[in-house]
């Protein structure tokens, strides 16, 4: 699953300023004075801040107005607080026009970017850039940013959850005290992260002694955020993985036995002219068949639960005749497994030895 950014060699820190400190105008200047330092680090390729970095469980939302679309009632739609440099630190890809600068600074008229499943919401057929939006839950007064660019689309709230409308807008020109208190700043790295943690620590206590920073990679977040359904497959791949096993030992028992009780049958036929091969061959049609039998049963209990298993495999849906194909296939090659060695046994009675038993 594509999550519309890339998290290789990303260092996420997570920022907290004093709250006595969230003035705008010096936190916008302290947050500046960061990205510098940490950009002119060696081994930083890209660095950037967002105060809701994509799989952050709080994903905000909220009102907003189209200034060419009056009558149109105000729809919901997600913001995202960044600075220069996020886009380019997560890989996010630009598709028309352009980022946000440094140039975008509080004097600057403001301005937003906005997803691709945003401009296809909103703006159907037409090119969304020129556009002037405004969040009313964002900026109580009235604050038009006009569209400057259409990023891809990312999974803001989770690899499961469809990639959501959303507007990014510069940290520099929030309007509302509060909002830049606290933040992530996202590092890529041409070295591994890790090794800059002492590094960026140092900026950060440079830039602000009292700010408090945690640090991950952005790998590990995205596991994290896999989690559950990677816990789920496990359980139901060591399940399966039983049944399986089970599955091949109760057949080859029960071959093992047909090959037991009908030594004399088998005897019988080898001595009328059959070749080891007939033997193994039959053994295998029996096998086979019941392979053949259990895949049947297989298939209609997958479908007539598809709407559980749907629930859980998320990405594959249990109708797909690729899923079903594959399966059966498994399921026959075991059952050959499974008869593998009572075949062989067959294959070397004795008709003399068999009938004189008998």
């Amino acid at each position: 699953m594509d999550p519309g950014f890339k998290t290789t060699h990303v260092l996420e820190v997570d920022l907290s300023l004093p709250e006595n400190e969230a003035e705008r105008e010096r936190l916008v200047a302290r947050y500046r004075d960061l990205l510098e330092r940490v950009r002119a680090l060696p081994g930083v390729e890209a660095a950037g801040m967002a105060k809701y970095p994509p799989l952050d469980p709080f994903q905000p939302d909220g009102h907003f107005f189209i200034q060419s679309q009056p009558n149109l009632p105000a729809p919901d739609a997600g913001h995202v607080i960044v600075s220069p440099g996020l886009m380019e630190a997560l890989q996010i890809p630009l598709v028309r026009g352009r980022r946000f600068t440094e140039r975008d600074s509080e004097d600057a008229p403001g301005v937003a970017i906005v997803s691709a499943e945003m401009a296809r919401q909103f703006w159907p057929g037409r090119d969304a850039i020129g556009e002037r939006i405004w969040y009313d839950s964002f900026d109580p007064k009235e604050h038009w940013l006009t569209i400057v660019g259409v990023a891809g689309d990312v999974r803001q709230s989770g690899l499961t959850e469809p990639a959501p409308a959303q507007a990014y807008v510069c940290y520099s020109q929030v309007q509302i005290k509060g909002q830049l208190g606290s933040g992530n700043l996202l590092v890529r790295a041409a070295v591994d992260p890790k090794s800059l943690i002492p590094a960026v620590r140092r900026a950060i206590h440079d830039t602000n002694p009292e700010a408090a920073a945690s640090f991950r990679l952005m790998d590990d977040v995205l596991a994290d955020a896999t989690a559950r359904q990677r816990f789920q497959m496990q359980v139901m791949g060591a399940f399966a993985a039983l049944a399986l096993i089970l599955a091949a030992v109760g057949l080859y028992g029960v071959l093992s036995y047909a090959v037991t009780s009908n030594r004399a049958t088998i005897g019988i036929r080898m001595a009328l002219g059959a070749q080891p091969g007939d033997v193994f061959r039959m053994m295998a049609r029996r096998a086979l068949g019941l392979a053949f039998a259990g895949a049947g049963i297989g298939m209609a209990g997958c479908l007539a639960v598809r709407r559980v298993l749907a629930s859980v495999v998320f990405g594959v849906g249990p109708s797909e005749p690729a899923v079903l194909a594959s399966a059966a296939a498994l399921m026959l090659a075991v059952s050959l497994a499974a008869c593998w060695f009572p075949a062989r046994r067959a294959m070397r009675v004795d008709p003399v030895t068999a009938l004189r038993e008998e």
